[in-house]
């Protein structure tokens, strides 16, 4: 069962960053929120009063959409799998169809595997590598043939939940009377109706970090409509992830310090991050993480977990 990870917190956090860079380390495959191409975003910061239904509503639409793509590459659907139904529709399918290479097919053969579901369900349970002389790069293989051919579904990792956007930026747009209340309880009976037909995450990775630390960030991304955002606004953004975070039980969550932690400059930081989810979180799913590429730390090897996490 591949896994599905979204990444959440408040502006200029680093949010893409660290989707991104997990991505790489991982072996997943990213899905970026979508912000530069949102019609409303820039007159929206001009007249927050005026847009922000607007803005909202499209965020929303846009968070939908990316949903159900990231559904179909994870293998969830309404809270179940979907492997089982991608094995059926598979179990006719000769082996000879992946294209591998004759030693890989004639191994995977001789261990009674004659069609792609038989590799589907081995590869689920783990027993691929039992196989003799089946190794690492013959594991490799196959599954490199299973994505092409849209066989076997990716983990996946998100930028940014749907569950901020109605929790976190229509709720404080609402609060601050920027929102009326005939939009604000449109928008919520959607945003919950939503909610009645998608599964959650398996775990939601909730960067925290204070407003000068979130200032310093925005300012070196350099997005023009984002200079002018007022640090009250930022504030009271955290009070509202800080809300949020306390009450939130739909799926795990993990809080990482993003003030002590710069994941970008420091590759230890990231690296604490993804033995984090590999061995605390997900020890099922990470039996062989990738490896590291290989280079000199930043920071020592031995420092000490940072304080903070939850």
């Amino acid at each position: 069962m591949k896994k599905f990870i979204a990444i959440a917190g408040n502006m200029g956090v680093g949010k893409s960053a660290l989707t991104a860079l997990l991505s790489e380390r991982l072996g997943w495959e990213p899905f970026y929120e979508a912000v530069d191409d949102n019609p409303y975003l820039a007159d929206f910061y001009k007249d927050m009063k005026k847009w922000s239904f607007h803005s909202q509503m499209f965020f929303l639409a846009r968070k939908l959409r990316y949903y159900r793509t990231i559904l179909d590459r994870s293998g969830k659907v309404l809270g179940e799998t979907i492997e089982t139904t991608r094995v059926e529709k598979k179990a006719l399918i000769p082996l000879e169809e992946l294209g591998l290479s004759m030693r890989v097919e004639n191994l995977l053969k001789k261990a009674n595997m004659a069609t792609v579901a038989n590799v589907l369900i081995a590869l689920e349970k783990g027993e691929l590598l039992s196989i003799k002389r089946f190794g690492p790069k013959s594991l490799e293989e196959v599954s490199t043939a299973l994505r092409a051919r849209d066989f076997m579904p990716s983990s996946v990792i998100q930028d940014r939940t749907i569950y901020e956007d109605a929790e976190i930026f229509a709720e404080n747009l609402y609060r601050q009377g920027y929102m009326s209340e005939r939009d604000y309880r449109t928008y919520r009976e959607v945003y919950e109706a939503i909610l009645l037909i998608l599964p959650p995450p398996d775990l939601i990775v909730y960067l925290r970090a204070s407003v000068p630390t979130l200032k310093s960030r925005i300012t070196i991304r350099g997005r023009h409509f984002e200079r002018d955002i007022d640090p009250q606004y930022l504030e009271q953004l955290n009070d509202l992830y800080e809300e949020w975070a306390r009450d939130f039980d739909i799926c795990p969550l993990l809080i990482i310090p993003a003030d002590e932690m710069d994941f970008v400059k420091h590759s230890a930081h990231l690296e604490q991050i993804a033995s984090r989810l590999a061995f605390k979180k997900f020890p099922e799913l990470f039996k062989m993480l990738p490896h590291r590429r290989r280079g000199r730390r930043k920071i020592p090897a031995h420092q000490r977990e940072f304080p903070g996490w939850e």
